[in-house]
């Protein structure tokens, strides 16, 4: 529980900051152009649901072999680029199939110009700032090639979690629901879809639940910096690089 708060107040923080950068650095409210919200939203629900049905298929007899909990970062073999390239294939296909069908342009999942400078900025500014505050004087766990290598793997993971989940999904919900629902339900979801993944790792039905939901903070903050910057690569390169401190 303790944990739990520390990771609420330092999202909360992290969120006042991109806040704060986003005004500063002028970032341009746009709309997304989505001309058909109700319809684009279903559609988008439908498009996640197809993903994460296939991809809970394709982990299902990892699920039912997995005994007990497993460490995910002690080997170069632990960020295979392969199975996460078809995980991004997966998040990408039937979301792009929808959009070509609706005539929806990138720009509809956060894929463009508009912000693109402040994006780089705060997407990798914030992450350098916490990893010399975080890890300014202590050394890597893994050597240099296989830190590169999991930066790869990671990237796969952040953009392709953010674009199904926040450019694709959220900006979506938020053009038909409004931007306190559509954000809260496209967070829940984000933060609900690594329960497959918490059960391959070992972890009972219950605490692979609890997990995922100790995941709803951060996928918040990720949700509220797409709000903020309109731009998939602020979330994008924040996702990545929080998720590849955990190995240095």
């Amino acid at each position: 529980m303790k944990q739990f708060i520390i990771q609420c107040v330092a999202c909360i923080i992290l969120g006042s900051t991109v806040f704060g950068l986003s005004k500063l650095l002028r970032c341009k409210v746009t709309d997304a152009g989505i001309s058909e919200p109700r319809r684009s939203a279903l559609d988008a629900v439908a498009a996640v649901a197809i993903s994460m049905s296939i991809l809970f298929l394709l982990m299902l007899p990892q699920i039912l072999a997995a005994k007990a909990p497993t460490s995910t970062h002690n080997s170069h073999q632990a960020f295979a680029l392969a199975p996460q390239i078809l995980i991004l294939a997966l998040y990408a296909g039937p979301a792009g199939i929808f959009m070509f069908r609706n005539r929806e342009s990138l720009r509809s999942a956060g894929i463009s110009r508009i912000n693109l400078w402040q994006s780089l900025v705060i997407g990798t500014g914030l992450p350098a700032l916490m990893i010399c505050l975080n890890h300014g004087g202590s050394h890597a766990k893994l050597p240099l090639p296989t830190l590169a290598h999991a930066l790869i793997f990671y990237s796969f993971v952040g953009f392709g979690e953010e674009f199904l989940f926040r450019g694709y999904l959220q900006t979506r919900l938020v053009a038909w629901l409004g931007i306190g629902r559509g954000w809260i339900l496209a967070s829940l979801l984000m933060a609900l879809a690594h329960f497959p993944g918490r059960l391959i790792l070992g972890m009972g039905f219950f605490d692979s639940f609890v997990s995922s939901l100790s995941l709803v903070p951060a996928s918040f903050l990720s949700g509220f910096i797409m709000l903020q910057i309109r731009n998939l690569f602020a979330p994008g390169l924040i996702h990545t690089f929080m998720d590849w401190v955990n190995v240095l």
